[in-house]
């Protein structure tokens, strides 16, 4: 915290003081009589620190000594503060007040107020005064945790915002800094020098910041590549929603401030919708035409990028947590549920859990899981540990009452009666599964003991049984696993490609907006009379579909990229896509590349012609290319990933195409 051997902390010796003062006292000199009842008085308050943790203030030591308060004051500054090294040493502390001292609970001097006191250090001290220094701390320390804790509330937004954007325009962002704030109040009136007021924040603001970081009261970020020295070191209250609302009101300066000054001199251009889901790269983009002469502009651009890590290490925790709580809410449902539960019908506010939440589940240590399948069906099954035997009685219910034994196989399945110490409840079990596989007997053996009315197994019979069961049961979860897996892939490329055509979608909004005008001047609008008859926009739309057939003949695989090349003379691209939107709808197909988005930024384009001439050839091409890439012995990634792909889109899309 404090460094003890800081020159600043050095005291003359106690004898030496001692000596010195009494030989001043003894030249009878009128100016200086008194200052050794001074240095004894002092003396004894400060021999008393350890036990009190108090300081005499200028008031109490008058009261004392009995001066006069101008004699006091020249005794303070001249073996105070001129000497070198002091007889006497100066320190500050902040007292915390329950009561409102005026202002608003956000500043520090609503509840804090300073003082400067005095000390004498001991002969032990030897020439430091270390110890009164970090003693004076802790106390400022903990006042400070004491008014952040009970009184103080966050400003408002609309508060912040104005203090913010007026420091800003003032170049002196530092003052709406905690570490301004609280300097403001160590404001000593025996200053009056820059070294004295530099010494002051070296003995006592800057170890009290330190402690207050550590201690997350105050949150600190380093920014090197400022140019002022006041935004250096940037501290903020560690108030989660007062940093992230201090971040908005950043972002927004950057938006309405910062970046159309950029525009309008031409070295940026105007950022997307899409482009600020990531601030911190617009930041950072932004950061490299800002000089000096922008003064705290580029302060607070820099601030945008360091506190961007903080936002994101935030909400990265705030969905951790969020999950956790989720899981905790599942596995709360299941445990109470004391029932088995198809793991895919488990929803969260109508979603489907994802494979990450699905995963914990399965392999929490208090879950049973198993798969299983009928001929038409897969699922899978998982049961709390602690609900096995409400889960025996339900399927021992079921089969009574419908002679379904699913849930007596998913059970055995399940393994259940490995974890079961109740030999009650393992006989009861054993005996259900045993009237269940009665139906599974050979047929004539079957029916002999129904007729003699002997519906039950035998113990030498139960295993080979079961296992027979157990094997047919496994062989149709091989069977309809595989169907599984491939109409979930399905779904989520379809989700995926769901989701590239809506932020494709909004793209294209956006540059529709933005030039607005533009189109409607080039292009009429959708279902006029004027466009159907258009020759100019047929002759354009067959260039573009004869253009995509080719590529395809040739096997390119073509996108907006491709088909802006080949029309390049005519169109810009903000003219194709406008024009493929309003236009290429019932002609042209699109379906986005798997796990290939550096390669394949835009989605693939196909006409419905080319469909329904070559649908089935390409679908049957691709389909020999995902089996010799699974059959080969080493997989081109790329070629896979096209081929599977396109057969994913041809199933979908072939059938609806007449």
């Amino acid at each position: 915290m404090l460094d003890p051997n800081l020159p600043e902390l050095k005291v003359l010796d106690y004898t030496m003081a001692l000596q010195r003062t009494q030989s001043i006292e003894a030249r009878g000199d009128l100016l200086n009589k008194g200052i050794y009842r001074l240095l004894i008085t002092l003396y004894e308050w400060t021999e008393k620190f350890t036990v009190n943790k108090s300081l005499p203030r200028a008031e109490q030591l008058l009261k004392d000594i009995g001066i006069e308060a101008d004699k006091l004051d020249f005794f303070l500054n001249e073996y105070g503060i001129k000497s070198k090294p002091p007889m006497i040493k100066k320190l500050n502390y902040l007292e915390y007040s329950p009561s409102d001292l005026g202002g608003e609970s956000f500043e520090p001097e609503s509840h804090l107020k300073h003082h400067t006191v005095f000390c004498r250090p001991t002969a032990a001290d030897g020439t430091t005064s270390y110890r009164y220094a970090t003693g004076l701390n802790d106390i400022s320390i903990d006042n400070i945790k004491k008014w952040v804790k009970e009184k103080r509330e966050s400003p408002s937004k609309a508060y912040l915002n104005d203090r913010i954007r007026s420091a800003v325009t003032e170049n002196r962002l530092f003052d709406t800094y905690a570490s301004t704030e609280i300097g403001n109040l160590f404001r000593c009136p025996f200053d009056k020098t820059k070294a004295l007021k530099d010494t002051t924040i070296l003995i006592h603001l800057k170890p009290i910041l330190k402690k207050l970081v550590e201690d997350k009261v105050i949150f600190f970020i380093r920014n090197d590549k400022a140019s002022k020295a006041g935004n250096k070191s940037v501290f903020y209250f560690f108030k989660k929603e007062e940093i992230f609302s201090r971040l908005e009101i950043y972002l927004d300066i950057l938006k309405e401030v910062i970046i159309p000054d950029l525009i309008r001199i031409g070295v940026i251009e105007k950022p997307s919708e899409e482009d600020w889901e990531d601030p911190k790269e617009i930041a950072t983009k932004v950061s490299t035409f800002l000089t000096d002469s922008y003064g705290d502009q580029k302060a607070l651009v820099e601030e945008i990028i360091l506190l961007s890590d903080y936002y994101n290490q935030e909400k990265e925790k705030e969905k951790k947590e969020e999950k956790k709580k989720t899981f905790d809410e599942i596995m709360t449902y299941i445990q109470s549920s004391g029932k088995i539960i198809d793991l895919n019908l488990l929803r969260i506010q109508g979603e489907t859990l994802d494979e990450e939440m699905r995963t914990s589940i399965i392999k929490h240590s208090a879950i049973h899981y198993t798969e299983f399948a009928d001929k038409k069906n897969y699922f899978e099954y998982i049961l709390h540990k602690e609900g096995v035997k409400s889960a025996i009685d339900s399927a021992k219910r079921s089969f009574a009452a419908t002679g379904n034994d699913t849930e007596i196989t998913v059970l055995r399945m399940m393994d259940v009666i490995s974890n079961l110490e109740d030999p009650d409840v393992i006989k009861s079990f054993e005996e259900a599964e045993s009237s269940a596989l009665f139906k599974h007997l050979p047929f004539l053996t079957w029916l002999w003991r129904m007729l003699m009315g002997n519906k039950k197994v035998h113990k030498f019979e139960a295993t080979s049984i079961r296992n027979a069961v157990l094997k047919n049961v496994k062989q149709q979860v091989a069977d309809q696993r595989s169907k599984h897996i491939a109409k979930r892939r399905t779904e989520i490329a379809e989700e995926r490609i769901k989701k590239e055509n809506e932020k494709l979608s909004k793209k294209t909004k956006d540059t529709d907006t933005a030039n607005n005008k533009s189109s409607e001047d080039s292009i009429p609008s959708q279902g006029s009379s004027e466009l159907e008859d258009d020759p100019a926009t047929k002759e354009k739309l067959k260039s573009i579909l004869s253009a995509l057939d080719e590529a395809w003949d040739f096997g390119v695989y073509p996108d907006r990229t491709y088909v802006l090349d080949k029309v390049s003379s005519s169109m810009t691209e903000d003219d194709l896509i406008f024009f493929l939107k309003k236009k290429g709808g019932k002609d042209i197909y699109s379906y986005m590349v798997r796990n290939q988005p550096d390669k394949y930024i835009w989605p693939i384009l196909i006409t419905r012609n080319y469909l329904k001439k070559n649908g089935k050839k390409l679908l049957e091409k691709a389909e020999e290319v995902i089996q010799s890439q699974k059959t080969g012995a080493m997989r081109e990634q790329m070629k896979y990933d096209l081929a599977v792909s396109l057969a994913e889109f041809l199933d979908r899309i072939l059938p609806k195409i007449r």
